[in-house]
């Protein structure tokens, strides 16, 4: 119950309806079986690299601005012991580079993100630092609030020349 309302869940076939008061909300349900995305996550990660959550998301704002207006611009992530630099390339426009200061454990590697997918996964972290952990540079890594191991955000890696 919400308040003094009840809610009414009608179960069909393929949907789902929620009522409540003169609302109400119709979802189709999923066929088959539930993804496993578990599999993707792999059990451990030998990198690990620390940063400030807003640091980050600036940064991954200002670099992404090479990419055009394209969302989908890559950027490149270059962790080593001295912290991380971003950088993006364009054709015809040139290049951004930014330094974040940052703490890394791991062997040094650059791996590449969809921008707009690395910043959704740095914003919705409730944590005021975040860790990227990676396997390598072809391997799904995971973003993570420094403080919970409740928040758990998949990255694919973009191939890049």
């Amino acid at each position: 119950m919400i308040g003094d309302n009840e809610i009414d869940v009608l179960l069909g076939e393929r949907d789902v309806t929620f009522r409540i008061g003169s609302a109400q909300v119709t979802t189709r349900l999923i066929e088959g079986d539930f993804p496993n995305y578990e599999q993707l996550i792999p059990s451990g990660y030998p990198n690990t690299l620390t940063v400030a959550r807003d640091a980050l998301a600036a940064a991954v704002n200002r670099v992404r601005l090479v990419g055009q207006g394209r969302d989908t611009a890559p950027i490149r992530l270059a962790m080593n012991a001295d912290g991380l630099e971003l950088s993006a390339v364009a054709q015809d426009v040139g290049e951004a580079h930014e330094t974040v200061e940052a703490s890394f454990s791991g062997s040094e590697m650059t791996v590449a993100f969809n921008s707009a997918f690395l910043l959704d996964g740095i914003e919705a972290a409730g944590s005021a630092v975040v860790r990227v952990q990676t396997i390598d540079p072809l391997k799904p890594a995971v973003l993570r609030g420094h403080e919970s191991e409740e928040f758990l955000y998949l990255l694919m890696p973009v191939r890049i020349a």
